[in-house]
């Protein structure tokens, strides 16, 4: 085992079973777009960190760059090499690749070699350091989900949520979470990251720092896990996709050894699952009215707690965390249900627990769970941008047009300002995007 690893400063590994596929010679041309400008981009390795990268800056003309993807994989499959003398001193020289691209394909991530543990393998060893895990599925599942995440798509930064709640464990259990989880991460994950990072959420000031992250637009990934106990301004900033509760026999005992640091086949399977971009739209949406259903019907049943709604958006990044588990792109039926009763499940535990805690009292159950919808705090810029969006939503909605161009907004902020709203709009849940925050559309409103 690695004690720690930051994957920017690999030299010899440990590396991805997909990363050594790309480094192959004749795999030179393939790889994952990293943008230079307009027309130069070179290919990465890995979409996560920018370490393997292409040797070649590769040049495209104008009409191929419009048929490129935005960060799609793939393959350049015609082209010609130059090599341009940057430095030379004595014998010694240092060149610039250039790489003149005349066609390409795109591909898919199937064609890369999977990882070598399988999914069930992946869940028994993301939580080996437990006893009796194995027999809690729904608790490795769990914990999968968080840390495996979801991209960033039209319903907001990406991400996946948790609260963790340890009824029967302490303090100590959740000390031991924290030390468990962070030692299966690279350095890179721990710290400050555009492309995927993982926090631990211990007091209102990390809750602070969370929010400012998350409504930044350079933020792609940022998964989290509330261990804290923060008051309730704090709490309704942090949407919680799903809790995390340990069964008593997991934590009744002592705690197995712990890691002695990354484990690489952990690292292979994360790296792997984290490269791929589920195909999630939000049509979607409309795939998980049932569950909202039988959800509501449950806690209206045996509850009578408001708070235990959660919002719809929710099951579209579980969702997408169930793909990446799977090793696929695609929501598939069988994937489908597979989420559909992970999360009733997850919801009915969290009910059912919740309702314990209000009996009995207990560590961890402050969360609210509940859609935002009337206790969004937005900043003053988000709160006027909203307006503006309103204002030509309800001008659009009659003569027919429902996504609206940014364009149209009636706002004098810069651009990165109104950036940043239109980010935070879309993590609360009142409006969609696309083509990169140029459309929106508003959801969850009505008229008074």
């Amino acid at each position: 085992m690695v004690k720690s690893l930051d994957l920017d400063k690999r030299s010899v590994g440990p590396w991805a079973h997909f990363e050594m596929y790309l480094m192959k010679p004749e795999n030179e041309h393939v790889g994952w777009i990293s943008w230079i400008n307009k027309q130069m981009f070179k290919l990465k390795k890995n979409p996560l960190t920018n370490h393997p990268m292409s040797r070649y800056i590769y040049v495209a003309h104008e009409d191929i760059c419009t048929k490129l993807p935005e960060q799609g994989l793939i393959r350049i499959v015609d082209g010609e090499e130059h090599k341009e003398v940057k430095h030379i001193k004595g014998n010694l020289g240092e060149y610039a690749f250039y790489y003149i691209v005349e066609d390409f394909e795109d591909l898919n991530q199937t064609i890369l070699p999977k990882p070598y543990l399988t999914k069930d393998e992946f869940l028994s060893r993301i939580t080996q350091t437990w006893r009796r895990a194995d027999d809690h599925p729904l608790f490795q599942k769990e914990l999968a989900y968080n840390m495996l995440s979801c991209q960033k798509d039209f319903f907001g930064t990406g991400g996946v949520g948790v609260e963790t709640f340890a009824p029967f464990g302490g303090r100590k259990t959740l000390d031991y979470l924290i030390s468990s989880v962070n030692k299966m991460l690279p350095n890179n994950f721990k710290r400050k990251n555009n492309n995927y990072e993982f926090d631990f959420i211990k007091k209102n000031e990390d809750a602070t720092s969370f929010f400012k992250k998350r409504n930044n637009p350079k933020t792609s990934e940022l998964s989290y896990n509330n261990v804290g106990s923060l008051n309730k301004g704090k709490i309704r900033d942090i949407p919680v996709q799903i809790p995390l509760i340990f069964p008593e026999d997991v934590v009744s005992d002592k705690y197995t050894s712990s890691l002695k640091g990354i484990d690489v086949d952990i690292l292979d399977y994360h790296l792997t699952a984290l490269a791929i971009k589920p195909a999630i739209l939000p049509k979607d949406i409309e795939k998980f009215s049932d569950l909202a259903m039988k959800t509501s019907e449950y806690v209206g049943k045996n509850y009578s707690e408001d708070s235990l709604i959660l919002d719809s958006f929710s099951h579209l990044r579980i969702a997408s965390a169930i793909c990446r588990l799977n090793l696929t792109d695609k929501l598939t039926d069988s994937i489908l249900s597979s989420a559909k009763n992970d999360i009733y499940k997850m919801f009915k535990q969290y009910a059912d627990t919740y309702q314990d805690s209000l009996i009995s009292g207990g560590n961890r159950f402050n969360i609210s769970m509940d859609p935002m919808t009337s206790h969004r705090r937005l900043s003053t810029i988000a709160n006027k941008t909203y307006k503006d969006v309103l204002d030509v939503y309800r001008m659009n909605k009659e003569i027919g047009y429902s996504w609206i161009s940014t364009s149209e907004l009636n706002t004098n902020y810069p651009g990165l300002l109104l950036m940043e709203a239109l980010q935070e709009l879309n993590n609360n849940n009142l409006i969609l995007q696309r083509k990169n925050f140029s459309e929106v559309i508003v959801v969850n409103y009505q008229e008074d």
